[in-house]
């Protein structure tokens, strides 16, 4: 476990940033503003800074602050506030570059325009978002467990960067972005975002900073009161009309069984979300959450309709349509290959028990008794057209009959097969090559048919044959 980890509790990340001074430097200095404020340097020892303390922060050291901890820090050109919980690793702090990582949280920042090269901020751990300042004053926010990155732009420009597709947009004052955390980058509007501080728990965190933005950090870089729009102040809130939020995935069907996905969220932090009520469309409705899942009594096309209503009774609504069909009976599935036989025969040899076949039952349900029968092909595909070795059923011995009985017509009649068993079989009867193949030597195939009398219902009819076993036969005339 890293230092972080044990000091940094789930919060939010708040960062005030602005900055005038007019040179570029290689440090920071660190103001304690209130308790609860920490810094690390490079392979030191975490130690935590009594408030109004201070200390340097230079390359590869870290501040952060805690509970209701905030802690100023001041670059040559830049001003940096941390508030609350709040983690910040100095990547690179040269003249010429100025390079911040942001492990969790919300931040407001700006620089002096042209004082610096480049300053740079990584939003997440790991990161996921970077956004590049030029001459402005924004804020950020990251939560600590993941999520959209927020960027909110009050004056100058920044480009955005989501780290995970390299997609980038240059935002213009004022204006919003959310980089996603697999780096597609948004523009929202003031009441999507209001939507989110609520969902997210950052509305006091953004209202705090977002009161300090006008008139923070050194004269260059301060904003004049109406210059900044109060998006998250407290009457607003209270006042929320949203209904709650609701989305509903495209229903899954399997057979007579549909289920749906999806996410309920309260519309307004302080109105939750009293109850889910999913319509199924034949008639039943219950109370419950998502996933949900629902078995119909027919095949059919189905309207599911999902409604979640608030404790003060606001609505949101969601259709989606859903087509079920009768479930296929499950079915055996026979199939054969040979696995010994002769390489080389004679016209009218009679191959005897030396044919040895593995038949299994691939299909989702039990077979009952069915026959095993040889044949004997000019080429590898085995069908019942090719040269039958083995007897004819005769129609006394289709239905049911002993394997003694089979066996005593020359037949291989197997009793059945459960679903997923196999058997290696040996070919009973005389199993006897044509005499009325042509004269000469030529390469012929063997082959065996599962169930070739179609006594079996199976869920492919068209794989019973097995795979030709390749066999030379010499014939003199």
């Amino acid at each position: 476990m890293n230092r972080r980890q044990r000091l940094v509790g789930a919060g939010l990340l708040g960062v005030l940033l602005l900055g005038c001074l007019t040179t570029g430097g290689s440090s920071s200095q660190l103001t304690s503003e209130r308790s609860q404020v920490f810094f690390q340097n490079s392979g030191g020892a975490a130690q935590e800074v009594a408030q109004g303390g201070n200390r340097t922060l230079s390359d590869g050291d870290e501040a952060w602050t805690q509970s209701q901890g905030r802690a100023l820090l001041k670059f040559s050109d830049l001003w940096l506030r941390l508030y609350d919980d709040t983690t910040l690793h100095a990547d690179d702090v040269t003249p010429a570059s100025i390079k911040l990582a942001l492990g969790q949280g919300a931040t407001l920042a700006g620089k002096t325009p042209s004082a610096s090269d480049r300053v740079e901020i990584t939003a997440g751990d790991p990161p996921t978002a970077r956004i590049i300042i030029a001459g402005t004053l924004l804020m950020i926010a990251q939560p600590a467990q993941g999520g959209p990155t927020v960027v909110r732009l009050f004056s100058g420009t920044a480009a955005v960067i989501g780290l995970r597709t390299g997609e980038s947009e240059r935002i213009p004052a004022p204006g919003w972005a959310i980089i996603e955390p697999d780096g597609r980058i948004r523009r929202p509007d003031d009441g999507e975002v209001r939507q989110l501080a609520r969902d997210r728990g950052w509305w006091d965190a953004f209202a705090e900073i977002e009161r300090e933005a006008a008139g923070f950090g050194p004269p260059a870089a301060r904003l004049p009161a109406d210059r900044v729009t109060l998006v998250f102040e407290p009457d607003s809130q209270t006042a929320c009309a949203q209904p709650p939020v609701l989305e509903l995935a495209e229903p899954q069907a399997d057979g007579l069984l549909a289920r749906v996905e999806g996410r309920v969220a309260p519309g307004c932090a302080d109105d939750p979300v009293g109850k889910l009520v999913i319509e199924w469309g034949d008639g039943s409705a219950a109370a419950g959450e998502l996933p949900a899942r629902h078995l119909y009594a027919e095949p059919g096309a189905y309207t599911i309709i999902a409604r979640a209503i608030s404790e003060r009774g606001r609505q949101s609504v969601v259709q989606r349509a859903v087509t079920l069909r009768q479930p296929a009976p499950a079915l055996p599935n026979l199939v054969a290959k040979i696995v010994k036989a002769p390489e080389k025969a004679t016209c009218g040899q009679q191959l005897g028990d030396s044919v040895t076949a593995l038949v299994a039952n691939t299909g989702k349900a039990d077979a009952g008794g069915f026959y095993l029968s040889l044949y004997l092909s000019e080429d590898a595909k085995i069908t019942a057209q090719d040269h039958a070795l083995s007897p004819v059923v005769r129609p006394d011995l289709r239905v049911a009959p002993s394997l003694r009985t089979a066996a005593a017509s020359g037949l291989t009649y197997i009793e059945g097969l459960a679903a997923g068993q196999s058997q290696e079989v040996g070919l009973r009867g005389a199993n006897q090559i044509p005499t009325s193949l042509p004269e000469g030597t030529r390469t012929y195939w063997l082959g065996v048919i599962a169930d070739d009398t179609a006594a079996i219902r199976e869920g492919d009819e068209a794989d019973n044959a097995s795979p030709g076993w390749p066999i030379v036969i010499g014939c003199l005339k």
